[in-house]
């Protein structure tokens, strides 16, 4: 007899897995697929930290701090992520910073996948934005390796 255990919510040692394989195409590879997951309750044991690029005194900047934002800044930011200060999950902009943070930090953000682009869902200004925010918390990003697979593990508690 086989039995199977359904995820609890409130046993802190609960886990969940996702594995994928897409098929390969032409020449051996997969398709670069980009995702985007939000499930009903946050399993993930640490929140995300959230960056968004604004100018000082918009009314932006202060709708970002409002909804919860970790860092809201300008170019100070810039100094302090190139310096490693700080470390942050998901990276928005207002479509004012964008050449800035672009110019500064493509070299920086891009390979990390943290760049924001408006195809993507990392640019925004007012309510756009806080829109953005509601999306980036709890969501989880996820991409294909060369191979096809997408993983993800997560540990709940």
């Amino acid at each position: 007899m086989c039995s199977r255990q359904a995820l609890e919510i409130t046993k802190p040692s609960a886990a969940y897995s996702l594995h994928l394989q897409l098929k390969l195409g032409k020449n051996n590879k997969a398709p670069s697929i980009r995702g985007r997951v939000t499930l009903p309750r946050d399993p993930r044991r640490s929140s995300d930290i959230i960056l968004v690029f604004a100018e000082p005194n918009s009314k932006s900047a202060q709708l970002a701090r409002d909804a919860g934002v970790t860092y809201v800044g300008a170019t100070e930011l810039i100094d302090a992520l190139l310096a490693g200060e700080i470390h942050p999950t998901k990276v928005l902009t207002t479509p004012g910073m964008l050449p800035t943070v672009t110019g500064r930090l493509a070299r920086f953000l891009g390979p990390k996948g943290l760049m924001p682009t408006a195809r993507r869902g990392g640019v925004g200004e007012g309510e756009e934005l806080v829109e953005r925010i509601k999306e980036a918390k709890g969501a989880m990003d996820w991409k294909t390796d060369e191979k096809g697979r997408v993983r993800s593990r997560e540990l709940t508690g």
